[in-house]
């Protein structure tokens, strides 16, 4: 397709059958998109896909494998329900994926190369599968988080100033990339596995919530201020290194 479509109803893409889009799509109402047994929508360059449906899931499949590449942009709009994800077996996105409203949950394993960018006031959250963000870019004001699943850094990520906040609550961060973190980071329950050997660098103000482990050849560089109160600990294991650099700050 590359006119305008106009979702009125529920299609199922149903077994290999590929759906091309290269101009708007509009996901209104309570409508979504079935796909099951291989079917494949692939949103290209130029595409568009505006969600404003009230239905949890877009894109929805039944457990069978179904898949979404996005290298055009998919908008999550004002209008869709407030938290959405996409229940499909897998997801990857090389275009512009926007949330400017609510909170978006990734929910499947896939590699991204493109942009999310999180608008003030909304969530875009990674709670199962593994996201491997290869040359990923982040912008906007709102808040990304981990509550499960895993992050995997295939190349270094920097969180700037004024761009979106981290909130890192559960599941593993991992890969060979160095996440570095500017601005405000909440960190709770999450697993930094070391096998990647990339380093964990923050120049903010870090609030514990909960109790990160650092496991392996991983090293936490910090040269901001790093909170621990409650009962919440730093868990150190396998050769872990938290390095407090000058002009780092840690309350006990």
């Amino acid at each position: 397709t590359s006119g305008t479509t106009t979702l009125n109803g529920s299609p199922s893409f149903n077994g290999a059958v590929t759906w091309n889009n290269s101009g708007t799509v509009d996901i209104g109402g309570g409508d979504r998109i079935l796909m099951y047994n291989g079917a494949v929508l692939n949103n290209l360059a130029g595409g568009i896909i505006n969600d404003t449906t009230t239905a949890a899931s877009p894109l929805e499949g039944n457990g069978t494998p179904s898949t979404f590449v996005n290298t055009g942009n998919f908008n999550k709009n004002a209008g869709s329900a407030a938290t959405q994800s996409f229940s499909i077996n897998a997801f990857a996105n090389s275009g512009s994926f926007n949330v400017n409203a609510g909170s978006f949950q990734l929910t499947s394993g896939g590699t991204d190369t493109g942009t999310y960018t999180i608008g003030a006031g909304t969530t875009l959250a990674v709670t199962a599968g593994t996201r491997s963000f290869n040359g990923t870019s982040f912008a906007g004001s709102g808040a990304l988080g981990l509550t499960g699943g895993t992050m995997d850094f295939a190349t270094s990520t920097t969180f700037l100033a004024g761009g979106p906040t981290l909130s890192l609550t559960g599941g593993i961060v991992s890969g060979v990339g160095n996440l570095t973190v500017n601005n405000a980071l909440t960190l709770g329950g999450t697993t930094f596995n070391g096998v990647g050997g990339g380093s964990f660098n923050t120049s903010g103000t870090t609030t514990l919530n909960g109790s990160p482990a650092f496991n392996g050849v991983v090293t936490w560089n910090n040269s901001g201020t790093v909170d621990i109160g409650g009962a919440n600990r730093v868990l150190m294991y396998n050769g872990a290194v938290l390095n407090n650099l000058a002009g780092g700050i840690i309350n006990d």
